[in-house]
Parts: structure tokens; C-alpha cells; sequence
């Protein structure tokens, strides 16, 4: 993995991840990446605002 794939940016940055969660449904190919679960939030898509992240 490199440090702008989405499972990687998602474990540096998202508060209260759930590791190893799943949507109970399929999720288009597009989306599946960015997905992840949080404590707080539950079933997330992770969104990136590029302008904040440094890029």
C-alpha cells in the first residue's frame, strides 16, 4: 500500500475506526475503497477535500 492509497489514508486520519468492517451490501467499485466504520458514525465513505490535504 502507498501513502495515498484510500485504506491508508483512512487509518492515518479517521477518528474511531472500526478495523475489518464490512458494508452489508456490495458497494460500487468506486466507493468500496473509501469505505470504513467508526465507533461513532457507523458505515462511513471516507471523502477526501484535496485543498486541505496538502496536496
Amino acid at each position: 500500500m502507498t501513502d495515498t492509497d484510500p485504506q491508508t489514508v483512512i487509518a492515518r486520519t479517521v477518528y474511531a475506526l472500526m478495523p475489518g468492517g464490512t458494508y452489508p451490501r456490495p458497494l460500487p467499485a468506486e466507493l468500496a475503497p473509501w469505505y470504513c466504520a467508526t465507533g461513532d458514525a457507523g458505515h462511513c465513505i471516507a471523502v477526501v477535500v484535496q485543498s486541505l490535504a496538502g496536496q
